[in-house]
């Protein structure tokens, strides 16, 4: 909410990259489905922003083994993190771009850097996005 007046900024809303550790994900399956719908909500309204996930759009492979979530063979997640607590390729990190930006071509490619196990820095992995200004 306290950036919605950049995102929403007819013009700097057009020059916007943001992503971090977001705490979020939509891979809550069971007693913690409820969380999923939530979350999903957060995501919403950064879409509505005209923000677009980059991990999503760059995204090649099929679905994320091990994930487990409710989407099935739909599955879009990316491992973003080795949980210490959980097997699961968890993603609950995130980067998102102005749609001018992407629309634009100045996003070229996006990618997380997973050698399959985690940095002794981090439990989070690198996400890396090229950019041509």
């Amino acid at each position: 909410s306290d950036l919605a007046p950049l995102f929403d900024d007819p013009v700097l809303g057009k020059y916007v990259i943001f992503g971090g550790d977001l705490n979020i994900t939509t891979q809550w399956t069971g007693r913690e489905a409820r969380y999923r719908r939530w979350e999903e909500a957060t995501l919403a309204r950064f879409a509505s922003f005209g923000l677009v996930d980059l991990l999503d759009r760059w995204r090649e492979d099929g679905p994320l083994p091990g994930c487990g979530c409710a989407d099935g063979d739909d599955c879009r997640h990316v491992r973003t993190q080795y949980h210490p607590r959980s097997d699961r390729p968890w993603q609950n990190d995130y980067a998102f771009a102005s749609e001018a930006l992407v629309a634009g071509g100045f996003v070229k490619r996006v990618h997380v850097v997973d050698d399959g196990r985690p940095s002794p820095l981090s439990q989070h992995l690198p996400i890396i996005i090229d950019l041509e200004v």
